[in-house]
């Protein structure tokens, strides 16, 4: 259990970096984390079977929501009323009262990500580890269409728009899903070892991938080439975007780093330090100036970007060297 006496870090807002003391925390390890539309709301899902929804300036928890497995996706409708989660099925909550409203049926296996976009206005998409993709009403109970994959992913990973599905393989190849016309339309290939990693970039024209193999990788999708490579020498858990494309956070398994670096020139900006277990969520709000952080140990953080790059402890001061990125040709 992480210990109490830990300084607060200067750059947390809103919530206590050891949340889970508290009566309203988690019991378990934080798998996901949701922003509502506006940025005022955080859905956490977790290993104890609950999902908790929190506001993202005051940090209480405004309610939490019982689920009948380990939660491993959530997501806001685009009108900010509905939750998803996904857990051994889906569900959809209301976001005032905290009432289940219903039980979508259909998958054999866990949900592992879930999708509702501006996009696809009423709908709702899910990924599980029986292989498949389904398409919902969201409003509804009915399964509208079923794709098989055929293989079975280790990452899985939406795009912005719903319009696409990346699913990283232990082989290290990643394929992208054209949902509209249910096709992969580019498989990735470079890693060298399980692609354990994958998020889209907002405009849906990067993907950003990690691997065993001590490297992160960003790709244009629509070309399907790696155009930057970080090396890497410690495992990261989680991977985000900011909503210009600009910064990319990398959620730490060593001492539940959080690194925010420019992915166009290579250099870091920020050290996160609060957390004492991998980092297993990172998500910028829309407006790009904060970062919200989720953890194995049972914490979420909210933290408000600076440029300086201020260094939260003096433990990370040797880790300046821990990540170069390489421009291939």
């Amino acid at each position: 259990m992480p210990s109490d006496t830990k300084t607060e870090h200067p750059l947390c807002i809103g919530w206590k970096p050891r949340l889970h003391a508290s009566k309203d925390g988690h019991d378990g390890p934080i798998n996901t984390i949701g922003l509502s539309p506006d940025g005022n709301l955080v859905a956490t899902g977790s290993s104890d079977e609950t999902i908790k929804i929190w506001s993202s300036t005051t940090g209480s928890c405004l309610r939490t929501l019982h689920d009948d497995g380990a939660v491993h996706a959530v997501s806001f409708s685009t009108d900010g009323q509905l939750l998803v989660s996904g857990s051994l099925d889906l569900k959809t909550w209301e976001v005032e009262s905290g009432r289940c409203l219903r039980v979508l049926n259909g998958h054999d296996g866990s949900v592992r990500a879930i999708a509702t976009t501006a996009a696809r206005p009423g709908r709702l998409i899910s990924y599980s580890f029986d292989r498949t993709i389904k398409f919902w009403a969201l409003k509804g109970s009915c399964c509208l269409g079923t794709l098989d994959t055929k293989s079975f992913a280790c990452s899985v990973a939406f795009s912005a728009d719903g319009s696409r599905l990346a699913l990283g393989f232990d082989d290290g190849s990643i394929r992208v899903w054209d949902l509209h016309t249910e096709r992969v339309c580019t498989t990735l290939r470079g890693h060298q070892d399980s692609a354990k990693v994958v998020t889209f970039s907002p405009s849906n024209r990067s993907l950003a991938s990690y691997s065993f193999d001590r490297t992160i990788r960003v790709w244009n999708v629509s070309l399907g080439v790696c155009f930057r490579i970080f090396r890497d020498q410690d495992m990261i858990c989680s991977l985000a975007f900011s909503p210009d494309s600009r910064l990319l956070a990398l959620g730490r398994d060593f001492e539940g780093l959080v690194e925010v670096w420019d992915q166009a020139t290579g250099r870091r900006k920020q050290i996160l330090d609060g957390h004492d277990g991998p980092v297993t969520s990172v998500a910028f709000t829309a407006d790009g100036e904060r970062v919200v952080t989720g953890s194995f140990d049972s914490t979420i953080q909210v933290w408000h970007l600076v440029e300086n790059g201020h260094r939260a402890a003096e433990r990370c001061h040797n880790r300046a060297c821990s990540l170069v990125c390489i421009c291939p040709a």
